[in-house]
């Protein structure tokens, strides 16, 4: 049975903790790039450049787009959905892991370990032979 992409439907049971995961990131990084950028506005005192910080946080916030995207549309079955949370996920666990190892090579406090977990969490998720052959409409999944 082949189901045409963008028909709506149940999202299948392997996809509901991606789907959950990928609200948990988009909405934390919204919510920590407003933190960021409110915080570095309310500190502007004209001397100090904050310009960083600032592009920091809005980058946080444009960059959570479009896995809040991702999670809105992934029931709807489009291939793009998947590549497009594939590659801000392999960035995320890429990044974490490199931040993670850095951390430690100073003697740091390990941090970053939560973007990891849930970075990795949606890979395999999303890299299931069958979750690959449902985003295609070539099988259905168990709900």
């Amino acid at each position: 049975m082949t189901v045409q992409p963008n028909q709506h439907q149940r999202l299948p049971k392997a996809l509901r903790q991606t789907r959950i995961v990928l609200y948990v990131q988009s909405l934390l990084s919204i919510v920590i790039g407003f933190f960021i950028t409110l915080l570095v506005l309310s500190l502007d005192n004209g001397t100090d450049d904050l310009t960083a910080p600032l592009l920091l946080g809005v980058a946080a916030i444009v960059l959570a787009l479009p896995l809040l995207i991702c999670a809105i549309k992934l029931h709807q079955r489009l291939p793009w959905v998947r590549t497009l949370a594939l590659v801000f996920e392999w960035i995320t666990v890429a990044s974490g892991a490199l931040g993670l190892l850095m951390t430690l090579a100073q003697g740091g406090v390990p941090s970053g370990i939560l973007q990891l977990v849930l970075g990795i969490v949606v890979l395999q998720s999303l890299m299931k032979a069958e979750v690959r052959e449902w985003f295609a409409g070539r099988a259905t999944l168990p709900e």
